[in-house]
């Protein structure tokens, strides 16, 4: 959306052009001509110019564009930083300012004791014979995000009772792909019979391929562990550990609490490819479900995957 700000007379002639991811902590527009006006001492913007400046914020990259007139790329520079969207905010505003500062200075009233400066930023002058079109430029790819995460939950299926689980996560995240190991625990649950009681304690392991769009995921899960089965008070009471192995599905919602950290929430269900049973003497007396399903609760903490160059500094210069 194009905005317009007020300006010294006849020294504004550029739009501004301001696009920043949400939820990633990034300024509003009014938050971010602020920065630009800081640094200038007058809001340089008004709508309809014949020279536009685009700012795009898509952490962990920023792209500044200028255009004269609209839609012709004069100019154009990424900036890439690790240090919030607020520093990538902050060196973008610098460029578009050290862009634009020339412009004003062209357009002010000649003084006699010497001419304008030429723009930071030039022009490219149009040669004689037309330019072929420029293919647009490919933004860089984003880098992989690695996170960690805990929490707890419960299921009910594979196991005599339903169970509380624990669990750990790593993950690597891109745009829309992800792919997670969990480790789970199932917490000791019985279960009475007619004489005696049986209790399982559950120990898997998980591989999570997920995609996500937005605060959504939808994930496929492959689990396999152990599932320990004891007996108490019954005729040659044992324990025994039995294999586990799943197929599921899962759909979960993540709420961002900052920069670094959200809060997961998610439902699951998944077929028992390996079902557990106990019998007593030639009796079976329990048989664990062809189904099981659950879900739970997470805390995740987010970290910053590898960059390739740090955030601009504030000398930086936009080139065409």
């Amino acid at each position: 959306m194009a905005v317009a700000l007020s300006s010294a007379a006849g020294a504004s002639e550029v739009t501004l052009r301001y696009v920043a991811s949400p939820n990633a902590g990034c300024p509003d527009e009014a938050a971010f001509r602020t920065l630009v006006a800081a640094r200038l001492g007058t809001d340089p913007f008004t709508d309809g110019a014949d020279t536009e400046v685009s700012v795009e914020l898509r952490p962990p990259t920023a792209v500044v564009t200028l255009s004269s007139p609209p839609g012709t790329v004069r100019g154009r520079k990424t900036l890439e930083g690790s240090a919030g969207c607020d520093a990538l905010a902050s060196s973008a505003a610098v460029t578009v300012a050290l862009s634009v500062d020339p412009l004003l200075r062209r357009n002010a009233p000649p003084t006699p004791s010497a001419p304008p400066p030429p723009p930071v930023l030039e022009e490219e002058s149009p040669p004689a014979p037309a330019p072929p079109p420029r293919a647009p430029e490919r933004e860089p790819d984003a880098p992989w995000r690695w996170s960690l995460a805990a929490g707890g939950g419960a299921s009910a299926g594979a196991s005599v009772a339903p169970q509380p689980v624990l669990f750990a996560e790593g993950r690597a995240r891109g745009r829309v792909f992800s792919l997670a190991l969990e480790a789970r625990l199932g917490w000791p649950v019985s279960a009475a019979l007619a004489s005696g009681r049986l209790t399982t304690i559950a120990a898997l392991g998980a591989l999570l391929p997920c995609l996500h769009a937005g605060w959504f995921g939808a994930c496929a899960r492959v689990s396999a562990g152990a599932l320990v089965v004891s007996g108490e008070a019954l005729p040659d009471a044992q324990s025994h550990a039995v294999f586990q192995l799943g197929l599921g599905l899962r759909a979960q919602l993540e709420l961002p609490l900052g920069r670094r950290f959200a809060l997961r929430a998610f439902v699951e269900g998944e077929g028992n490819l390996f079902r557990a049973a106990a019998e007593v003497g030639s009796a079976r007396v329990w048989t664990a479900a062809p189904v099981s399903g659950g879900g739970g609760l997470a805390l995740l903490v987010h970290f910053d995957g590898p960059l390739t160059e740090t955030a601009a500094p504030h000398n930086s210069q936009v080139r065409p």
